[in-house]
């Protein structure tokens, strides 16, 4: 297996936690290297629903040492809240490595995000308000905090002032405050708790790829939510593409050797942004309430629409995809129509792909392909074959489309539905 990167190739919620821990049986280390609690990874084991926001999708994997590399950041409540429910599950914890070089999510982050918000009105971004974006910002800055910094007394406190200082005038102009006395007093109460888990990434990723053992790295948020290759600025605040994920985890570029492109049967967006293929009425009724379309971390209802292809070529020859797995294909099943987006009319012209400069793209009107609909039923499928042929022409139309092989395709929600797609 090598080191193997996933990336969602979409807009986010492309069923990457099923994928990660699906593979985890397949690899030794596994390691998260950006974003934040705003992503949620939903894993489904025996009919039990988990979601998890930060500890990697392996932990569920006896055996699997699970890393967060110091591209991640952490808010430090939400960590050891997912660490206590973790522990519940029965799941040993003690596999858990966090960077000491991550940044920390500090209280007055999660109220400046829902200020800056509300500054905005009709122009918010729709963030999921978790303080991920002022945290970023705040790193960007050379102003933010790390857990080593918590951990080894290196200045924190007055570290962590300066932070409050620099964002107070934010605040007053929304007319909320944050008490940095309260706050750095609950910071520093879960110092003991965190230490545990901390160590240097880096060198234990390293130390496993030199001994031959199988690295995932587990991506998340999209590649059309990346600051620089997505909808700008409808986008995330952390790099999203592959080939920053070894820098997340700190290891050379160089030993990646695969990168996993999870993609769903359909399109999926939450907040604001454009979205061609967008639907409403009856038809994303039924695909959003099938799918279960509803945010993991935030619970909002996901706008839907059908599969498109032009972006996902984008996406596909901008990541460098390797190879691809197909989720939620089940959704789809029984529907009396099936449409994919081949194509967009723009300004006069068609055209099959998509880039520079993306602020086109709200202007952009999907061109539909009718595919053939195919029937559900798909309790116990095991082998590709077993598939509904229309369903296989579906996921081999996917492939010439976007020029990258379909390995696997999850068959439903629980880590045993899935099927491996022969080369």
């Amino acid at each position: 297996m090598g080191v193997t990167v996933m990336v969602g190739a979409q807009w986010g919620d492309e069923g990457k936690g099923k994928i990660a821990d699906v593979l985890s049986a397949e690899c030794d280390l596994m390691a998260r290297c950006n974003g934040g609690n705003n992503a949620g990874h939903t894993i489904v084991i025996d009919g039990v629903q988990h979601i998890l926001h930060l500890v990697p999708s392996g932990i569920f994997r006896p055996g699997v040492r699970c890393c967060v590399g110091r591209g991640v950041i952490v808010d430090p409540f939400v960590l050891l809240d997912e660490i206590d429910y973790v522990k519940s599950t029965g799941a040993d914890v003690s596999t858990l490595l966090i960077d000491y070089a991550c940044h920390l999510i500090l209280p007055i982050h999660k109220t400046l995000d829902a200020a800056q918000e509300a500054l905005m009105g009709k122009s918010a971004l729709g963030t999921t308000k978790r303080g991920i974006g002022p945290c970023y910002a705040d790193k960007q800055y050379r102003l933010g905090v790390r857990l080593e910094d918590l951990l080894f007394d290196y200045d924190f406190a007055a570290k962590m002032e300066m932070c409050y200082v620099r964002h107070a005038p934010v605040l007053e102009a929304a007319g909320v405050s944050a008490d940095f006395s309260v706050d750095l007093d609950a910071v520093l109460g879960v110092a003991d708790r965190l230490r545990q888990f901390a160590g240097d990434v880096g060198a234990e990723v390293r130390s496993y790829i030199t001994e031959g053992k199988r690295v995932f790295v587990e991506g998340a948020q999209g590649l059309l939510l990346d600051p620089d290759h997505g909808t700008y600025p409808y986008v995330t605040s952390s790099t999203i593409h592959p080939a920053v994920a070894a820098s997340g985890i700190g290891i050379p570029g160089t030993k990646v050797d695969e990168v996993l492109g999870v993609v769903k049967a359909y399109q999926t967006r939450v907040g604001a942004g454009p979205m061609p293929t967008e639907l409403d009425g009856d038809v994303a009724d039924m695909i959003r309430d099938r799918g279960g379309e509803y945010g993991a971390t935030t619970g909002r209802p996901r706008r839907v629409g059908w599969l498109d292809l032009p972006l996902l070529r984008y996406a596909v020859e901008t990541a460098g995809i390797n190879s691809i797995a197909l989720t939620k294909l089940d959704v789809l099943a029984g529907m009396d129509e099936l449409f994919v987006c081949d194509a967009y009319e723009m300004a006069s012209e068609t055209v099959g792909t998509f880039g520079q400069p993306f602020g086109r793209i709200w202007d952009a009107k999907p061109v539909l392909k009718e595919m053939e609909p195919f029937e559900g039923g798909w309790d116990g499928i095991s082998t590709y074959d077993e598939l509904p042929a229309a369903a296989r022409l579906y996921i081999e139309f996917v492939e010439d489309a976007v020029g990258a092989s379909v390995r696997y395709v999850s068959t439903g929600p629980g880590r045993d539905e899935i099927v491996t797609k022969k080369p």
